[in-house]
């Protein structure tokens, strides 16, 4: 299961938001995250 959860920080950027989003299975207590974005390190 996936839920997005959005900011709410509408701009030039980020149009509605920043988007994260929280991916579930089904068994429980078992969830990961994932915001989109720039690496931290150079390419």
């Amino acid at each position: 299961m996936a839920t997005l959860v959005r900011a709410d920080n509408a701009g030039p950027m980020t149009l509605d938001g920043t988007n994260t989003w929280v991916l579930r299975t089904p068994a429980p207590r078992d969830a990961w995250s994932w915001t989109p974005g720039p690496t931290t390190t150079p390419i």
